[in-house]
């Protein structure tokens, strides 16, 4: 899966070592990835999906290229990678907080779900931010591939259509059309001869 097709992923260049590792890691991954120094113009290109801070997230630099990164983007995904201690601040919307040096490919790992998240909120309708909604979607990301039944349930207007939607949306049969059916308006007699 190319990151090229929806946007771009910027990773600072504060730590240039670092950095240079974690470019390699999200090109290995098939993402669009840039470098950029923590005073660099970023609103030329595609929108900017992912903001990787290395190197000293809490400085002035760091928080300026958050401040425009999000300017330029109506909702990117953070990944605050290191000596982020106690930095939640820094950004309204962060991916992760990395207190400790990791591997450059837990990163992209952790990165890819968001991402994958945001996508498909912005294609099936999908809104909320709260951590159950987080668990849905994550839910959704890792069923979407298999090949078998999902049934989703819940309370009448929590958005099991839209939940659907999304999974189908992520599917081998995302280019079949999506018919969605309202059985609850169905009598008992036309339910069979309109599902089958």
């Amino acid at each position: 899966m190319s990151g090229a097709d929806e946007g771009r992923v910027l990773i600072s260049t504060h730590d240039l070592a670092r950095a240079g590792e974690l470019r390699e890691a999200f090109q290995g991954a098939g993402y669009d990835v840039e470098l950029v120094t923590p005073d660099e113009d970023v609103s030329e290109g595609p929108p900017i999906e992912l903001l990787v801070v290395t190197g000293s997230p809490a400085s002035a630099a760091a928080r300026s290229l958050v401040a425009r990164a999000r300017s330029e983007s109506k909702a990117p995904a953070f990944a605050i990678v290191e000596n982020a201690e106690a930095t939640p601040n820094l950004a309204a919307d962060y991916l992760e907080v990395f207190s400790d040096v990791v591997r450059a490919d837990d990163v992209v790992f952790v990165a890819r779900l968001v991402i994958e998240r945001r996508r498909l909120q912005a294609s099936a309708g999908i809104v909320g931010e709260t951590d159950a909604m987080k668990q849905v979607l994550e839910r959704v990301v890792q069923f979407a591939p298999v090949a078998s039944t999902v049934l989703i349930t819940g309370e009448s207007g929590t958005g099991k259509e839209l939940v659907a939607r999304g999974i189908h949306h992520l599917s081998s049969r995302r280019h079949r059309p999506f018919i969605a059916v309202n059985v609850a308006a169905l009598s008992e007699t036309l339910l069979e001869s309109e599902l089958f």
